[in-house]
């Protein structure tokens, strides 16, 4: 939980674009990138 928390607080305001993947599977799945979601959007993702 503290390195979601870390992810989402720390990281994207250092970055011009992001993307967050689901790797379980193969092939991996996007979830979101910042060019079609919030950052908002990405901590309701990961709750």
């Amino acid at each position: 939980m503290r390195s979601r928390e870390h992810l989402v607080a720390d990281y994207p305001p250092l970055a011009t674009r992001w993307v967050i993947w689901d790797n379980a599977r193969i092939p991996a799945k996007q979830l979101a990138s910042s060019e079609s979601s919030d950052i908002n959007a990405v901590v309701e993702l990961l709750k």
